[in-house]
Order: C-alpha cells, then structure tokens, then sequence
C-alpha cells in the first residue's frame, strides 16, 4: 500500500543525479558559487488582479495590461490558474504572452508559479515547467544558478534538495542549503512538499538498510521540518500538507518497524511527532483514516507497550501490591512478542489522580489516556487488553483474571473513559483467580482460543 502511494506521488522519468558529499567541502563550494544575498520576497498580488488577469486572457486582451502586474498574478496564484476549468487554454495564453516579452522579471515570476505548482501532478505544470527549462536563459543570472545547481526543474522534483539536506551534518549547512535554493520560501507547497515526498521515501530506504539509530534520527528531523509546523509558543504541531501526502508520511515512518524494534530515541521521536498531530488512534481514530492498517495497528502496539509499563508504575505507587510482579513477568512476554494489540489502563481515583500528575508534568506534550473506574476502590485498576480475538481483564488486587470471547456481546468495550467495576467482571466467559500456578491455566486457555502459547508455561 506503501510503495503504490509512493509511486503515484514520483514521476516515472529518471535524471541523473549528482553526488554531493558535504565532507569533502562541496557545500561550501556550491555556497560559494552563489549570490549571498537571500531569495528576494515572492512578490504577493492583490486577488482583484487575478481576476483581471483571467479575465483579460479569457478576452484575448492580455496585452493591455501591464507586465507587472500580469508577472505577479503568475507568482501568486499560479495554482488558481491551474484548477480553473479552462487552465489548459489559460496558460497557453499566459506562456505565449511570456513568449514575446524580452522582461526578465516576467520569466521569475513565472519560474516562482511554477515553483509553488511542481507538486500537482499534471500535464499543464508539465507544459509549464518544460517551457521554463527552454527559457532559463530570460531569467536572471542568479536564478539560472539556483536553477541548475539544484535542479529545481528536473525530475523527479526535489530529489537533488533531499539528498543535499540528509548529507548535510549540521544545522547551519542545511540552513544555507535552504536559503541558497530559496526553499525556505516554498517549504508548505510545490517544491517543498516534493522535497517532503522525496524525503518519505528516503526515510524507508535509510531505515530498511539498518543504518544506526542516529542516522535515521537524522532522517526524521529532516522529515519534520517539511512535514511539520510548530507554534513556538504553544508547541502545538500540525502537518504541513494534507490529504494523501499525511497518509504517506504516516506510513513512511511506521512502516520500517513491522519487523523490527526502533532504538528507543527513535521510537520516542516518531510517538511524539503522531501523538501531537493526529493524537491517539484509539481513541481518534477519524484522524488516523485511510492510513495502512498496518501502520495503526503497529502504533497501537507501541501505545499498548508503554500503557503496560506506566501502569505497572502506577501499580507500585499506588496500590502497592506485591503480587503484581508475577503478573507483569507474565503478561510482558505477550507484549514483547507483540500478541498484545491493544490495551487499556482503567485505574481508580487515586490511580487517575497520579496519572493526571504525570501528564502534567510530562515536558514532551505527550499523555498517557486512560478510562477511569467506578463502584470499586478508590486504589483498585484494571489492565483491559486484547490478544486475538480474546478480551482480557486483569485486576491490580486480588480479583480474578476474566476472558470475553468475540462472540460475547457483553465484552467490555476499549478505549472508554468511563467504567463500573461490575462491567469489568460479570458476564465473563472464564475466569481465574491467581493461585496455584495460575499461568499455568492462562496460558493453556489463551492457546486453546488464539494458538498462542507461552514457552515457560
């Protein structure tokens, strides 16, 4: 699902690639070669002119508006151009009129359109960019540099700019990199979100060679930056693209990890990016539509993982029950062989009152969800959890293990934030209290259900 996401997004062409190994100095280099000065503003058009301008081509008048303002309409809504009905006819127009004009500052402005256009895959920006790679010598020296040095019109479009931006060790390299090419002025669109697409296919492939955890840390902050926006007051984050390309994104960093474990910085790197943009797929799940159910259900094993192990802290500060390590050490292997899909932390006041302690002072923006319990103990908790098509509740006291089979219509349901005690235990379909070898019994009974079965038991 993946790779044919990936494909529909990189164009089918291939160009050659230059090498670039910002060790050996080639960065520096490349810098050097170009004017210091930043990319100036993209010039902004007042949405009245858009109108003229459409209208004028619409009326064959092109011509007696001025150059300008015709030039900036074409930097500032190039992509309105292009979703009108007739786009096809109105850039004919436009290029033809650009065709007879000796002004350099027209062809920019053109080169500006189409660079915030490279990531809608048609045949007009096509027929736009083509054009523009015929006309480069109109444009200004210093833009033919940016042009060629980073092949910002050659496809597939961006691929050169990630490869610059994961060679480049350090911030103030890439930093250059992103002024130089003027990609800080089309991070959110066109060529930027080609940059990002390229980068989700590179985060697969780094991943998927095994590089070390750094480097594929490296991959990631990359990534972030064009997949990304942060207030910096709020720390809140959003995706910068939309539709297709999150879903894209998404998968590109879960799914290098269906058969293997993430170093823990990483793993922690990627939680921290989903949990802040699309929250929790347990309890969001409108947010996590249309993503590889592979991916979620990968997510909500990390999830379930670190519910465990908060929970067992929980446990030990609050309830203080010894026998609880025996079941930790039992219920951990099927977490650690990911037979654990999903799990629930169902915990009472005083367990609830501890948890929202934690969330508070948590300094990443990360919290942990949980349902809170009633009609038990103020110190009592249920671990909810689900391996195949068995539901499982695990009491932190001296209450009974319970199974619920699929059929069971009074399974408890996840990912509730509110549960009486007596909907966790009664209308079970089997029970066990834990004495005398009671894992002997879970795990036969777990097996005899799922096929799973614990070695040591």
């Amino acid at each position: 699902m993946f790779k044919d996401r990936l494909n529909a997004f990189q164009v089918r062409e291939n160009s050659v690639r230059r090498n670039y190994d910002s060790a050996s100095g080639a960065l520096a280099a490349l810098s050097q070669k170009l004017a210091t000065e930043d990319l100036a503003p993209v010039p902004i058009a007042p949405v009245e002119h858009y109108g003229e301008v459409i209208t004028a081509i619409r009326n064959n008048q092109l011509n007696l508006l001025p150059a300008r303002k015709i030039g900036r309409v074409a930097a500032t809504f190039m992509r309105e151009l292009l979703a009108e009905d007739d786009a096809a006819r109105l850039l004919d127009a436009l290029l033809a009129f650009a065709d007879e004009s000796t002004s350099s500052t027209l062809y920019k402005n053109l080169l500006i359109g189409c660079l915030f256009c490279l990531d809608i895959e048609t045949k007009d920006v096509e027929t736009l960019t083509d054009f523009l790679r015929n006309a480069l010598s109109k444009i200004g020296s210093r833009w033919q540099k940016r042009v060629y040095d980073f092949q910002l019109l050659e496809k597939p479009y961006g691929s050169l700019l990630s490869q610059l931006l994961l060679n480049a060790p350090q911030e103030p390299n890439r930093a250059a990199i992103m002024r130089d090419s003027g990609l800080n002025s089309f991070q959110a669109t066109g060529l930027g979100v080609c940059v990002y697409r390229r980068l989700c296919s590179q985060i697969g492939e780094i991943a998927g060679i095994e590089s070390s955890s750094s480097d594929i840390q490296h991959a990631i902050d990359i990534w972030k930056q064009f997949a990304i926006s942060e207030n910096s007051d709020t720390s809140a984050m959003e995706f910068r693209v939309s539709g297709n390309d999150v879903i894209l994104g998404v998968e590109s960093i879960l799914l290098p990890w269906q058969q293997r474990q993430p170093e823990p910085a990483v793993k922690h790197s990627i939680q921290n990016i989903l949990l802040n943009t699309l929250d929790d797929p347990r309890t969001r799940t409108a947010n996590w539509s249309g993503i590889d159910p592979q991916c979620v259900q990968l997510f909500k094993r990390w999830l379930a993982l670190e519910s465990f192990e908060v929970f067992i802290r929980v446990i030990s500060e609050v309830a203080k029950v010894n026998h609880w390590m025996e079941r930790q050490e039992f219920w951990a292997w099927y977490l650690n062989e990911n037979h654990v899909t999903e799990i629930w932390p169902i915990v009472g006041s005083e367990a609830a009152a501890e948890l929202d302690r934690m969330n508070k002072s948590a300094t990443d923006g990360k919290v942990l969800k949980f349902g809170r319990l009633t009609g038990a103990q103020r110190s009592h908790c249920v671990l909810l959890m689900r391996i195949g098509n068995l539901t499982i509740a695990e009491w932190s006291h001296e209450g009974a293990v319970r199974f619920w089979y699929a059929d069971n219509p009074r399974t408890p349901s996840l990912y509730q934030f509110n549960y009486r005690a007596t909907n966790l235990r009664d209308h079970s379909n089997w029970d066990r209290s834990h004495q005398s070898y009671w894992q002997i019994d879970v795990n036969n009974r777990v097996a005899g259900v799922t096929n799973i079965r614990q070695p040591n038991w």
